[in-house]
Order: C-alpha cells, then structure tokens, then sequence
C-alpha cells in the first residue's frame, strides 16, 4: 500500500481530492477523544493481578505467570478485544492456563496465535481448546467472565463510581478508580466547526460515553441519536453501528476515526457492503490502544489515512474545506 505525505497526514495516494467531499465524521471515544492510556490497561492489569491471588495453590511450582501494561496493545493489535472486560477475561484465561500447567504457550504466543484465529473471545477459547486440551476444563472452571468483568469495571470506576457507571455495588473496598488518569484530547472549541455533522461509534457503554462527553464539554455535539455505544447492542467490527449513523444523515459522505484494529476492521466491513460507491473512509490514529506500533498495523491493513492525533486531522480537514 502506498501512502502520500499531506499535512502531517499519510493519506492512500489519489485520496486527497476525495476529502473535500467528507461531510460527516464518526469518532471512536478510547484514543480519540480521550487518552485512556492510563485508565484501562491499569484496570485489566490490577484486575488480572487480583484474580490471580485467588488461584489455589497449583500441583506444581507454577511459572512466573504476569500480564503487564505492555502486554495490552498486543491484544488490541490482534482484534476482537475492542471490549475491555473481554480481553480481561482472555487475559484471566491464559494466565490460569499458565498457572495449572508447565505446558501453556507464553503470553506473546498466545496473543499471536489467538491473531491467527481472528482476533478476539472466540479465537482465544479455540486456541485454549486446541492447545490445553483436558487442562481447558480445569481453566474454565476457575475463571468466570462475571467475576473478572466485575474486578475489572472496579479498578477502572473506583468505588465512587461503580455503581453509576456500571450499575453494581463496589465490593473490594476503598479504590481510587484508575478513569481519574484520563487527558480528553478534544476540546469544544476544536469541534465546533463541525458541530452537527460529528457521531459517536464507541464500545463504552451510555454511562461511559456520557461521563467522558460531559466531563470534555462535548455532550452537545453528540446527542442520543448520533450515538451508538455497547449498551445498543452493537459492538465493533460489526458495521451496523456505522449504518444507523449514516443512514440517519442523507448525502453522507462520512470519515470514521479510530485507534484499533476492530475499528478499521468495523470500518472495511461497511466498505465491503457498499462496493459500488464508497462513502465511508477510515482514518486510523496513532499511539492510542494499539501503542507505538499502530502506524505501521494501520498502513499493513490499508487504512485509509494514518494520523498522529484528532486534533491534526480536523486541523487538516478544516483548511481543507476552507480553501476549496
């Protein structure tokens, strides 16, 4: 794939012209909107770490068996784990693999082999199933997608929040929840030239997506119908969310921005749907979930536009449409 240099963006060559057409603009929220660099992978990590302390004492000495901070843009580079609370539970699941047996596959090559399958919850218990074999039972036995959500909602709400964002009562004491390290990378006055032409495609659920539009002053760009959360139902890569929020608005020819693979992903599904005229592109942002790599992952997939941030690509956009 060949990309042209135009504005500090990289762009599909001979896409430039068709940017002037782009009248709408869907945005993801986690790398988008917000650098939730710090608030989820230190919930996942603290999650998996806390479950961990729960495992019964093994048959034998278990390995060394840790998911750190680094290990969290592996998964979201693999696709499918776009939802936190599952690639949590896939994080759980290797490591109680990890701590039963001397024979699970270290966690890079779980991640990668997890990759191969496609990406996400399934592909992980296909390869838990394919290479732990009777050990898989045990696994399942212990780790409980309920219980690893909820561990993993907590880290991330603190107690004060909890139940207001994910409507269940704090039960492991006093924490300080991990969202208070969030930085909103937009800010109204960068949006508002674009005021009713922005959506939301996002996989946090209402109360999520609410907290963080009120919390940046955005809420008024963005009301109930031009979003799509994990509360409707929908979750990325399924273009469906992509559909409603078109569909809502004629004679669009809308940009989606994301930071992970389940949003190109989301994004080349519509595509695949519309050969005949394209009306959606993608514009994949850099250094969010996926971590330093993403630029290169975008450009090996064939992203449309590859940017270093929100602001530099409605910066471009807006001389763009001004000197036409």
């Amino acid at each position: 794939m060949r990309y042209t240099q135009w504005q500090g963006l990289q762009l599909k060559e001979g896409l430039a012209d068709s940017l002037q057409s782009i009248n709408f603009v869907i945005f993801d929220v986690d790398g988008v909107l917000v650098d939730a660099k710090e608030s989820y992978p230190r919930a996942i990590r603290d999650a998996v770490q806390h479950y961990a302390a729960t495992l019964p004492q093994a048959a034998h000495a278990p390995k060394a068996c840790t998911v750190e901070l680094d290990h969290i843009p592996l998964f979201k580079a693999a696709g499918g784990f776009n939802d936190e609370w599952i690639l949590t539970y896939a994080a759980c699941l290797w490591l109680t693999w990890c701590h039963f047996s001397d024979h699970a596959l270290s966690l890079s090559q779980f991640i990668e082999e997890v990759a191969n399958a496609g990406g996400g919850i399934e592909a992980a218990q296909l390869v838990m199933h394919a290479r732990a074999g009777s050990m898989a039972g045990t696994v399942y036995q212990w780790c409980r997608q309920d219980a690893v959500t909820r561990l993993a909602q907590e880290y991330y709400a603190g107690s004060e929040d909890t139940y207001s964002l994910f409507g269940i009562p704090p039960q492991l004491g006093n924490i300080y929840g991990h969202h208070h390290l969030e930085r909103d990378l937009l800010s109204p006055r960068e949006i508002d030239p674009w005021a009713d032409h922005v959506a939301l495609y996002t996989g946090r659920n209402d109360p999520e997506t609410q907290f963080v539009l009120l919390r940046s002053g955005l809420h008024r760009y963005f009301p109930s119908e031009r979003r799509i959360t994990a509360s409707s139902g929908i979750t990325k890569p399924n273009p469906a969310g992509l559909e409603l929020l078109i569909g809502n608005a004629p004679k669009t020819r809308a940009l989606f921005v994301g930071d992970t693979m389940d949003d190109l992903r989301s994004a080349q599904n519509f595509q695949a749907q519309h050969p005949q005229e394209q009306t959606l592109w993608f514009a994949g942002v850099t250094g969010g979930s996926m971590g330093e790599s993403s630029a290169n992952t975008f450009a090996e997939h064939g992203a449309d536009l590859i940017v270093p941030s929100v602001n530099a690509l409605l910066t471009a956009l807006f001389s763009l449409r001004h000197s036409a």
